[in-house]
């Protein structure tokens, strides 16, 4: 049944729409965004998966598939599939020394998180029409005592 005048959208009348990261990396993966680590749109990727706006290697472009199939494609357009500003990985060394009496009845402990108090950050936001950066930064060192009485 054809659709009444009038409800034809201005994309379909000129053949072109507007599609931001995580739906055009679903149509040029043919998979979920997340899967595809696109979430969210590239300049907000964050360090948690399905948002880092990394295409993984295992996340074959339609493309790529048409081409391994004897096709030749090509790509024009904006790709905007990466994401602007890259954190690097870190690890955060963390510690608990725990001493309890003979009798059981009474535990200290002594605990720090992040031994190298190195400087690190947990997600970056870096728009380059504005010359705006932005890194979240990390938790720095933290000392933690404790002390636990049984009666």
């Amino acid at each position: 049944m054809p659709l009444p005048a009038g409800r034809t959208t201005p994309a379909a009348k000129t053949g072109r729409y507007r599609a931001t990261c995580p739906p055009r990396a679903s149509l040029l993966k043919g998979r979920n965004h997340h899967a595809v680590g696109f979430g969210a749109i590239a300049n907000v990727a964050v360090a948690e998966p399905g948002y880092t706006s990394v295409i993984p290697d295992s996340a074959a472009t339609i493309g790529e598939v048409l081409k391994m199939n004897g096709y030749a494609t090509t790509f024009f357009g904006k790709n905007h599939d990466t994401p602007n500003a890259r954190v690097a990985g870190y690890t955060l060394p963390s510690g608990r020394v725990t001493w309890a009496n003979g009798e059981g009845d009474l535990d200290l402990s002594l605990a720090v998180t992040s031994i190298t108090d190195e400087y690190y950050f947990v997600g970056a936001f870096d728009n380059a029409q504005s010359g705006f950066s932005m890194g979240q930064p990390g938790r720095p060192r933290e000392w933690s005592v404790s002390a636990t009485k049984r009666f």
